[in-house]
């Protein structure tokens, strides 16, 4: 369902979201000690295509849910995601993106480790891709456009890219610098 977030939020559980969530400009943060796995993932958001996500901070709190992490936002399901005005901060992974459909994130900060799966194709514009508390990465699988997107402290990891796949950086920057092919991996 459709929701605006009223008032900073403390997630007990891992919010669900099948529609769209305004967050109005408040903040979902984690709580320390609150189990957020489901199937062998954390996640303090699980959006399912088509959701669209805005206007929000997620903050992790460098909350360590087991093994695997804790994940700012997860996405499932087949259709399209929009994450829009969204600081993901304090996180293992800020995305881990697994919707059968397209990825768009504008205007947005996600930090740590953000990884975005074969079936999601993505497009990013004005992002800032930052170092967080455990980890460093931006590994896209497949189809992928940045635009005026800004990567400080990460490495851009293409290792991991499914036959066929493009990459697209139009007007990108590492560490204030224009990117250039050095900066991939």
């Amino acid at each position: 369902t459709n929701q605006t977030l009223m008032a900073d939020a403390k997630a007990t559980e891992t919010v669900n979201l099948a529609g769209n969530l305004d967050g109005a400009g408040h903040t979902i943060s984690a709580v320390d000690g609150v189990d957020y796995v489901i199937s062998n993932t954390a996640r303090l958001i699980e959006a399912t295509a088509g959701s669209t996500i805005q206007n929000l901070v997620i903050d992790g709190k460098e909350v360590y849910s087991g093994e695997f992490g804790i994940r700012g936002i997860y996405t499932i399901g087949t259709g399209d995601i929009t994450i829009q005005n969204v600081k993901i901060l304090n996180c293992t992974y800020g995305i881990n993106a697994n919707n059968a459909g397209k990825l768009t994130v504008l205007n947005s900060t996600l930090q740590s480790w953000n990884s975005f799966g074969k079936t999601t194709e993505n497009r990013f514009e004005n992002v800032t891709f930052t170092a967080g508390p455990e980890y460093a990465n931006f590994r896209p699988y497949n189809n992928t456009v940045c635009k005026n997107c800004e990567f400080t402290g990460v490495t851009i990891d293409l290792s991991c890219m499914v036959a066929g796949a493009t990459i697209t950086f139009d007007q990108c920057t590492v560490n204030g610098q224009p990117l250039k092919e050095s900066d991939l991996s």
